[in-house]
């Protein structure tokens, strides 16, 4: 994969999903109502939450098996 096919595809995934949302609660509801706007927010922390979530799962996850390894290595050595 070349790097500007990499790059079109972050774009797209990243930025597109809120486009179509955006204009498609901005189309059923309209610019002058508040409920898209509450919900565009509610989106845009919900996708930054998971992120967060997603990354400290995997530091979580690392880190137990590290410690796992270490508990393993330190039992083999005792017998």
């Amino acid at each position: 994969m070349s790097l500007l096919t990499a790059t079109v595809n972050h774009i797209c995934h990243k930025a597109f999903p809120y486009l179509i949302i955006s204009f498609l609660l901005w189309v059923t509801l309209g610019l002058t109502r508040w409920e898209p706007y509450a919900i565009m927010g509610l989106i845009i922390f919900m996708d930054k939450y998971n992120y967060k979530i997603g990354y400290f799962s995997c530091m979580m996850e690392q880190t137990l098996n590290q410690n796992t390894i270490k508990n393993e290595k330190k039992s083999e050595m005792e017998e």
